[in-house]
């Protein structure tokens, strides 16, 4: 584990490599989700008892994968193989993390998307406070929706712009359409910006609803593409997620790649 020690404001570039080291796109962290045959939420046994290794290493380049056994809502078990691919770039200017999350299905037959829903998936997450916030580009507000609680008080369109309100006084998550290019946050307190850039899906995929929901309960249509999360304890997520096919066939391999660059302010 890292320090979550605050570097001196004084020293940018010190901040930059801060933020990249203590957020979750550069590390695997076990995530929290529904598990079917408990009926509780915690971490499945498929991910944290799976190993991960390093395949590929270079000089500002990694490449760490693992098979993870899922079981998903009607029992049926489905397994893979996670990977990230990370390639990290440096200039006196800014750092650029390039990260391509993979799962490669390895089962021996195919699934329709009625069967099993399966999508890569990314955040960073970063402390928050007065001025946080997350801007994109002011397309129409059908694109942006709340996956939870209503949160319209907390976002904002001016100059051409969306404006998302991160500061950690409301918890809410707002899903973003794959009309949206690019998400920028704004951390003043830590004297910089984060631009996260998710590359569009290939033509045989789809996004697909990532709302922690009653497992009983279909999936909406509503892909998301990019989502925002903030809490009330003082922190927040800027999230990309990738798409799953109507046919998960052997072999198929769902990969999303998101740069996120880090500047100094």
């Amino acid at each position: 584990m890292t320090s979550w020690a605050m570097p001196p404001a004084s020293r940018p570039m010190e901040s930059i490599l801060w933020a990249w080291r203590n957020s979750s796109s550069s590390l695997f962290l076990p995530v929290m989700g529904y598990e079917y045959s408990t009926g509780e939420w915690r971490v499945p046994p498929g991910v944290t008892g799976s190993r991960f290794k390093v395949v590929e290493r270079k000089e500002n380049h990694a490449v760490i994968e693992a098979e993870v056994d899922l079981i998903n809502a009607s029992g049926l078990g489905v397994s893979t193989i996670f990977r990230r691919d990370v390639t990290v770039k440096t200039t006196k200017e800014f750092l650029s993390v390039k990260t391509i999350e993979t799962i490669q299905y390895i089962g021996t037959r195919s699934l329709s998307n009625e069967q099993c829903l399966l999508a890569p998936w990314s955040l960073c997450q970063f402390d928050c406070g007065d001025g946080t916030e997350v801007v994109f580009p002011g397309i129409n507000s059908s694109e942006i929706w709340d996956m939870y609680e209503p949160s319209d008080s907390h976002r904002y369109l001016t100059n051409g712009l969306w404006h998302i309100v991160a500061d950690g006084s409301l918890r809410y998550q707002v899903g973003l359409s794959d009309k949206i290019p690019w998400i920028k946050l704004y951390l003043p307190h830590q004297k910089m910006e984060i631009t996260r850039i998710a590359e569009r899906l290939t033509a045989d995929q789809k996004y697909i609803d990532i709302v922690d929901a009653d497992p009983a309960k279909s999936p909406s249509d509503k892909g998301v593409c990019y989502s925002v999360y903030c809490d009330t304890d003082k922190f927040m997520e800027i999230e990309a997620a990738g798409g799953c096919p109507d046919i998960l066939k052997p072999g198929s391999k769902l990969s999303l790649e998101i740069i996120t660059e880090y500047r100094g302010t």
